[in-house]
């Protein structure tokens, strides 16, 4: 019998490779990207790839992520919500929800962090109002030679005037899209 390697790289490249947007439906990882100008309207309905070291990273974190959560409490981890904001829909997904005051998010790097970044703080704060908690906090899981941490990068207060703020904004950039679809059908 002649036995030989198993190539898992399609499925991988199936899994991680490419990502389509829905119109309507946005994802609270991917909206610091629109305020911040780097996914512009007009390329939203193109399919998004990685590339394999993108691909690789993205399964390096989904294995870290299934680790953390293999050392909590289950039931309040991977907790997803669906906030409704006139026509359209805004998916939050918590890392961790470890009581009815705060959120945290797991942030896994190729190297150790000094403290949270921009988009980071971003998507706890909108955590915060989704999930009603009063906190969102940043955490980076880090494996050193004799202990396993979660370490502290830092977070945000809840504040449902700026969650409201980036409800309307996001709005508006979904009326751009809706007027880029009208203009598409139409040749």
């Amino acid at each position: 019998m002649d036995i030989k390697d198993v190539d898992l790289t399609p499925r991988l490249i199936e899994e991680f490779g490419t990502k389509t947007h829905k119109i309507g439906r946005y994802s609270v990882s991917g909206l610091y990207a629109i305020f911040a100008g780097w996914t512009k309207p007009e390329h939203f309905f193109e399919p998004q790839t990685n590339d394999f070291d993108g691909i690789k990273r993205m399964w390096a974190g989904v294995i870290n992520h299934d680790f953390i959560e293999s050392l909590l409490e289950k039931e309040k981890c991977e907790q997803k919500v669906v906030y409704k904001y006139r026509d359209i829909e805004i998916v939050g997904k918590a890392d961790y929800l470890p009581n009815e005051d705060e959120v945290w998010d797991f942030k896994t790097s190729d190297h150790v962090l000094n403290k949270a970044k921009q988009w980071h703080i971003f998507q706890v704060a909108m955590y915060a109002t989704m999930f009603n908690r009063n906190r969102g906090n940043i955490y980076q899981p880090i494996l050193d030679k004799n202990k396993y941490i979660l370490k502290y990068l830092g977070g945000v207060d809840r504040n449902d005037d700026w969650f409201k703020l980036q409800c309307e904004k996001l709005y508006h950039f979904h009326e751009e899209l809706l007027n880029i679809k009208r203009q598409n059908d139409k040749k």
